[in-house]
């Protein structure tokens, strides 16, 4: 579990790689959080190099998610085969008033 690894590297003081694991805990629980709690393996590889976290496209990622998951949420409701529609993704973007 990430949070277990944050507390360890916490204690051992091993500043980096805490830093890596908090910001691999906000993508995957803010920014693309899911039903099951996985972490995605690609978000391993974003967070190996923090100087490069700044020149990755985050809006459109989370967008590209969250629309493929209410498409899926979508496709359930239609075909009236699902009674509860979980969302996956960063709904808090539905909020944003431009």
């Amino acid at each position: 579990m990430v949070y277990d690894e944050l507390v360890r590297c916490q204690s051992d003081g091993r500043s980096k790689d805490f830093c890596k694991l908090y910001i691999l805990l906000g993508l995957s629980e803010f920014l693309f959080p899911n039903r099951m709690g996985n972490v995605y393996t690609g978000l391993f590889h974003i967070v190996d190099n923090l100087g490069d976290l700044s020149s990755f496209k985050w809006g459109a990622v989370m967008y590209t998610y969250l629309v493929k998951s209410l498409c899926r949420a979508s496709r359930c409701i239609d075909n009236e085969q699902c009674s509860i529609v979980r969302v996956a993704g960063c709904i808090y973007m539905l909020q944003v008033k431009i």
